[in-house]
């Protein structure tokens, strides 16, 4: 999954604007129990938290 820079500035202010929500917190899971990176635990548990009301439609 890639996204341009524009796109991706947008996801970390708005989460629920990805352009596929589900499949980005399908990534973002991996992320946030990774016990190897604390950034990336941290980052993807964020985000998650953040895209519960799009996930929840």
């Amino acid at each position: 999954m890639q996204y341009d820079w524009q796109t991706c500035l947008r996801i970390v202010k708005e989460p629920g604007t990805a352009p596929d929500p589900v499949r980005l917190a399908k990534r973002l899971a991996k992320d946030a129990v990774d016990v190897q990176h604390t950034e990336a635990r941290w980052c993807g548990a964020y985000l998650l938290r953040e895209l519960v009301p799009v996930l929840g439609q």
